[in-house]
């Protein structure tokens, strides 16, 4: 499959970040030791100290960093910072270094937070680790107080010895917008809370990406001079009351693809690989929009080849740890991320495989993780049925849809529909369900209907109760979870995109069939009397009857008996006397009657 980055792409993917992402403007950084005691809303010092700085030296490197895991477009910039002190007289101090947001310049300084941070006392090449503790520093600012994060440490300083204490981090420099300008701001009014000037002051910047003078932006601190590899300020006595500022424009994206093609044509890529490999890729797909980058340098063609060139990057990594959870969230990110770049529904199903997948070893993350909600994967599952008509990629994007909705559980024990006719002719009903929760009410199989014929001899009923297909008691209970988890809304795009409802019945159906055999319900009736008949029952009693049935079997039941009255016992009874009697004296009358007729043939023959 050759794949292609469509021209609007690029514009569209980054708007959606941005939304998704909250992305605000660029946030400055701060840094520079300061006396803990120093700090106010005015920037005087509380306390006098006699400590002085002979040389502040700034190192900072820009270089790409993966960012945030789910943008993992990022940049950090590695700080180095050597500090020579110097005091005439012996004196224990605390020194403290802003770790966040600060107002201790003078301006409230929304500074990304400093990581890895760490200090340590130079004597020639050796270093000896210092340890520091983090501290709430309360500051006021425009008349409202809060807390700043500092980490501050205790030294000590013997009169007339320099110490050269070293400070080293890392910070993020965020852009302002993706793939802009790149910001740094470092703070070095606080260094005037050391007495006296600070006899030199260099600050020089470097970066892995291409760096030159033509590139400082408006806004960037005067005063700097381009040696061939660096960007350098330089200050001598300076007792400063401004910060640095630089606004660099950002040319990582000139070798992103580069940098992505040979990360994923490592034969045995890791996560580090990976995830820094889909950076570079982002990098060179927003350098398509010409918003961002003017001119357009990047083949959109190689920009298409590099997606294919990271599909198999993971495929190979995941033959090699296939059950590596980091591994497999990298490659639902990538594989969303290069469904959105080529808009080819080849790379939405293999996302939704993908993220099927995940979801089935990691259900806890089924709206959780921002990439497999439900929105995101229904939005892939549009992608792919507004593709070419492809039975297969339909079934995958369903099945996938299926690992948000929580399957439907049928008790091992059957679901009971008992009714007992009473003496009177009413009908009771009992059900017993199974104990599954979000099973709909069984009422869906309605109620049975009796009939009683009484007479003053004989009672008589006839009971009749249809029985609906028990599988449309769970196509119910399907289409209820359906909605449930994935929204009316959503399933109700499925269906326009799908044409109709199918897309909801496939997942009814998905859902239904795993255990529509386990299914069984047994209607059952009791009477008062016997039953003469029972149509349809497997399981025919003298005063009841059931019938079983599984999913796709309605069924009627039916039964019909009666019992003679106590009127009618008595008339029987009576009658019975009656005719007993009769056909006693008509045996009597005709004993006598042959008894005369002997008596009187006896007579003629005398």
């Amino acid at each position: 499959m050759t794949t292609t980055v469509r021209p609007w792409l690029p514009k569209l993917f980054t708007a959606l970040l941005v939304a998704a992402l909250g992305l605000t403007p660029g946030r400055t950084v701060a840094a520079d030791a300061a006396p803990l005691h120093a700090v106010g809303r005015i920037l005087e010092p509380r306390d006098t100290t006699g400590v002085r700085m002979q040389t502040a030296e700034v190192h900072a490197h820009f270089r790409r960093s993966p960012g945030a895991e789910d943008f993992p477009v990022g940049y950090r910039a590695d700080v180095a910072a050597r500090f020579r002190l110097i005091v005439g007289a012996d004196e224990r101090i605390l020194i403290g270094f802003p770790l966040g947001p600060s107002a201790s310049s003078g301006r409230l300084l929304w500074a990304a937070s400093l990581r890895d941070f760490t200090v340590s006392v130079v004597d020639g090449d050796q270093g000896r680790r210092l340890p520091h503790r983090e501290e709430k520093v309360s500051v006021t600012w425009e008349g409202e107080r809060f807390e700043e994060r500092w980490a501050v440490w205790d030294l000590e300083l013997a009169g007339g010895r320099p110490v050269t204490l070293e400070v080293r981090y890392w910070l993020a420099v965020e852009t302002g917008r993706p793939w802009g300008d790149l910001r740094f701001y470092y703070v070095l009014a606080t260094g005037r809370h050391w007495a006296g000037t600070i006899g030199e002051v260099t600050v020089r910047v470097t970066s892995d990406a291409a760096l030159g003078p033509d590139l400082v932006r408006a806004g960037t601190t005067p005063g700097f001079r381009w040696t061939g590899q660096a960007l350098e300020w330089a200050w001598r006595d300076l007792e400063p009351d401004f910060d640095l500022e630089l606004y660099l424009a950002n040319t990582f994206f000139r070798d992103a693809l580069d940098e992505a093609e040979r990360r994923f044509a490592d034969p045995t890529p890791d996560l580090e690989n990976l995830a820094a490999a889909r950076a570079a890729l982002m990098e060179a797909v927003a350098s398509l929009d010409p918003d961002l980058f003017p001119p357009r340098r990047v083949d959109p063609d190689r920009v298409g080849r590099a997606i294919q060139a990271g599909v198999a990057a993971h495929e190979r990594a995941r033959a090699t740890a296939p059950a590596d959870p980091a591994l497999a969230r990298e490659r639902v990110r990538f594989l969303w991320q290069a469904a959105h770049w080529s808009g080819e529904p080849g790379h939405a199903v293999a996302f939704l495989e993908a993220a099927g997948e995940y979801l089935g070893s990691h259900p806890e993350a089924a709206g959780d993780w921002w990439f497999v909600t439900p929105p995101q994967m229904v939005d892939m599952a549009l992608r792919v049925f507004a593709g070419p008509d492809d039975p297969g990629a339909r079934r995958a994007a369903v099945k996938s849809l299926l690992r948000l909705v929580p399957p439907l559980t049928v008790a091992d024990e059957p679901l009971v529909l008992r009714e007992a006719i009473e003496a009177d002719g009413r009908l009771r009903q009992e059900t017993r369900l199974p104990a599954e929760p979000g099973a709909p009410d069984p009422a869906i199989f309605g109620r049975g209907e009796v009939r009683v014929a009484a007479a003053p001899f004989f009672r008589s009923f006839e009971y009749r109760r249809a029985v609906p297909d028990p599988g449309a008691w769970l196509e119910s209970w399907a289409r209820e979870t359906v909605l449930a988890a994935l929204g009316p809304a959503a399933v109700a795009r499925l269906g326009r995109a799908s044409g109709g409802r199918a897309i909801e019945q496939d997942l009814v159906r998905a859902l239904v069939d795993p255990v529509r055999d386990r299914l069984r319900v047994v209607v059952e009736v009791k009477t008062p009397w016997p039953i003469r008949r029972a149509t349809g029952a497997v399981d025919p009693g003298r005063r009841a009857a059931s019938l079983l049935l599984a999913a796709g079997s309605p069924a009627v039941l039916e039964a019909s008996g009666g019992t003679v009255t106590w009127l009618g016992w008595t008339a029987m009874a009576a009658g019975t006397g009656f005719v007993g009697l009769s056909l006693t004296f008509i045996g009597l009358w005709f004993a006598r009657r042959a008894q005369v007729r002997r008596a009187a043939r006896r007579a003629a023959r005398s």
